[in-house]
């Protein structure tokens, strides 16, 4: 695998990249720090009760209504 400095592209072109890649980088860094919460989820149903709980059926609620 070729690192960014031995790709023969232009000085740069390579800034560029490196810029696209920090920013993906970051942004996927920001999704991993956000916490899940009950408000994200539909609840559809019981599925079963334990010793330790409740076992439920849920659907991702859509982004812009999640958050």
């Amino acid at each position: 695998m070729k690192t960014l400095n031995q790709a023969p592209i232009p000085t740069s072109q390579k800034k560029v990249v490196a810029q696209k890649i920090m920013a993906h980088e970051s942004s996927q860094t920001r999704q991993q720090r956000v916490r899940d919460r009950l408000s994200n989820y539909e609840l559809l149903g019981m599925i079963g009760k334990g010793a330790f709980g409740d076992v439920r059926l849920a659907r991702v609620r859509h982004a812009s209504t999640a958050l």
